[in-house]
């Protein structure tokens, strides 16, 4: 029976190929995060991050549950989000790995206030003990009186853990370098033939498309 030696395949050959395939893993998981945030996606969220993981996201520095908890809420208040990750690079350590990415996010926030809304009695809270005064009540920089796109530039930088067979996120950092703001601007009928949604009725998760 041929061995890998056999093949011609090296101790250093089999660690290259492992690592190979724990970067993608890994990679993988941040866009499922990304998918996560934009489909509003409470139970594929639940896979990116390990319970004990730590958040420290902007203004929000804690619980990594509270943050991506609290930014399913918040996302859920506009119209629309779309969150790109690029330039992905993975350092793997054995049962450690770290990431950095660049990030693009998008925001559809529509004019006017946006009404009060109780995290504390949203969808998104799940278990967690909340105070029913924690409300989102605007989207920080918005001109209310226009629809806007808001979009964020930054960087994802991420400590990894292996459990088992899986990768998920234990420390999260995310931060804005630079940001910009456009009035709503839709030109062309491609818009009237959407077919996003912010839930599982996306055509993601369908694998019959009509």
């Amino acid at each position: 029976m041929a061995t890998s030696l056999d093949l011609g395949v090296t101790a250093a050959d089999l660690r290259l190929l492992r690592e190979t395939a724990d970067r993608q893993r890994i990679t993988e998981k941040l866009f499922l995060y990304c998918r996560a945030c934009d489909r509003l996606d409470l139970e594929l969220m639940e896979t990116i991050f390990w319970p004990e993981a730590i958040a420290h996201h902007g203004a929000f520095s804690g619980p990594a549950e509270g943050f991506w908890r609290g930014a399913l809420f918040f996302l859920s208040r506009i119209e629309a989000a779309l969150h790109y990750a690029s330039n992905v690079v993975v350092e793997v350590d054995g049962d450690v790995a770290y990431q950095e990415a660049l990030f693009t996010a998008w925001h559809r926030v529509p004019k006017g206030d946006l009404a009060p809304a109780s995290f504390s009695k949203s969808p998104y809270v799940g278990n967690m003990k909340v105070n029913d005064d924690e409300v989102f009540d605007g989207f920080p920089g918005h001109d209310v009186t226009k629809d806007e796109d808001a979009i964020a530039c930054g960087r994802y930088v991420n400590k990894f853990e292996r459990r088992g067979d899986e990768w998920r996120i234990i420390h999260h950092v995310c931060f804005v370098e630079w940001e910009y703001w456009l009035p709503a601007s839709e030109r062309s009928p491609v818009a009237l033939h959407n077919r996003a949604r912010r839930d599982r009725t996306d055509p993601v998760y369908q694998r019959v498309f009509d």
